[in-house]
């Protein structure tokens, strides 16, 4: 009695994909953007960062949370980024001896959470490949290329 050959999950995935061909195409549907309006709890600095981002990346309302999240973050690493910039990243104690500037050690535990907010907006190369989205920006939005 010969012994049949088990598929592989490759194998299986494309025999799934040829049976439905919409599944293996995967192209979300164009839909007029419609843009969110910031909230009226945020200063004036993040409310310009709300609509920078909000114009550079296509949400729906249940996104509309983690972009918020995303505006506090961005508001408080420039501000801490200027507090390092002014200072530097040594500073002395009152006694005078150097010491690690606190506003530096913010901004370092502030980079993971700013990473996983692009992640989770589609703002990073790895996440916007894998999401198959078509984020060609036009030059207005091009400043954001950097994250």
């Amino acid at each position: 009695m010969r012994e049949q050959k088990r598929p592989t999950a490759l194998e299986l995935i494309d025999r799934s994909q040829v049976s439905r061909p919409e599944a293996a195409v995967n192209k979300p549907e164009q839909q007029e953007k419609i843009p969110y309006e910031p909230p009226t709890r945020l200063n004036d600095a993040q409310a310009t960062i709300w609509a920078e981002v909000e114009e550079t990346v296509s949400l729906s309302s249940c996104d509309l949370f983690m972009l918020e999240t995303l505006v506090c973050l961005l508001d408080q690493q420039r501000k801490l980024q200027l507090a390092v910039n002014k200072d530097g990243p040594i500073i002395k104690q009152a006694n005078g001896r150097p010491m690690h500037n606190p506003a530096a050690t913010a901004l370092r535990q502030l980079e993971p959470q700013l990473t996983r907010c692009f992640k989770e907006l589609g703002m990073s190369p790895a996440t916007r490949q894998r999401l198959k989205l078509d984020c060609r920006t036009t030059e207005k939005h091009n400043r954001w290329a950097k994250f």
